[in-house]
């Protein structure tokens, strides 16, 4: 197994070195970066993790296709 963040350096380097190896994403590293972007447009905590919170379950769940398409 092969944890890292979400630079396509690292993907690429456990593509040439590690093919056999199972990539995983490290969690907090996207977690992190939806929270910051709730962050940036919520008006309070409140509406913070309003947003947070659906984003942080589609993370888990690995659909980010609909993480990708949410409007909010």
């Amino acid at each position: 197994m092969d944890v890292a963040d979400g630079h396509l350096s690292n993907w690429r380097i456990q593509e040439a070195y590690f093919p056999d190896y199972t990539p995983v994403l490290d969690l907090l590293y996207p977690l992190s970066h939806v929270y910051q972007a709730a962050e940036a447009v919520a008006v309070d905590v409140d509406d913070c993790w309003r947003l947070c919170k659906p984003w942080i379950a589609w993370i888990w769940q690995g659909r980010l296709e609909v993480l990708i398409a949410a409007p909010d």
